[in-house]
């Protein structure tokens, strides 16, 4: 819960898997841009998270949790771009930090996703785009 330097994790790069739920005073990714073969991340309730641009090098990560980042906002979004795998996102409880999920348009292999009660969103028109769009949850918003 009180977590804030990762930097140790900068050299993992057989890294998969990894989970910081609830590391609320987690604010800085940027040693997550050496773990180039991480699969599944959770990041959720990690209310200090602001900048996703680590995770851009992340290129087969498959799984994001972002749930109820509250701090995040549409500006962090289009660094998922380069996550080429990113099969699952969830971004519930976002609330109104997310307004515009157009950038999601840019993961070409994005087959979940969850934006359940992120009540900043009005228009998921650019989802249409996402050809491997499997499941969404709009629910709440």
């Amino acid at each position: 819960r009180h977590l804030t330097d990762m930097s140790a994790l900068a050299g993992c790069a057989a890294l998969h898997t990894l989970s910081l739920s609830k590391c609320q005073s987690l604010t800085d990714l940027s040693a997550l841009a050496g773990c180039v073969r991480l699969h599944t991340l959770d990041l959720s309730r990690c209310g200090g998270v602001t900048d996703l641009s680590p995770l851009a090098s992340c290129a087969t990560l498959h799984t994001l949790n972002l749930s109820y980042c509250f701090r995040l906002s549409d500006a962090d979004l289009p660094a998922l771009a380069g996550c080429a795998m990113l099969h699952i996102l969830e971004l519930r409880g976002s609330r109104r930090g997310l307004t515009d999920v157009s950038a999601l348009s840019l993961c070409p292999s994005l087959h979940t996703l969850n934006l359940r009660s992120c009540k900043g969103v009005e228009d998921v028109t650019a989802l249409a785009s996402c050809a491997a769009l499997q499941s969404l949850d709009l629910s709440y918003i």
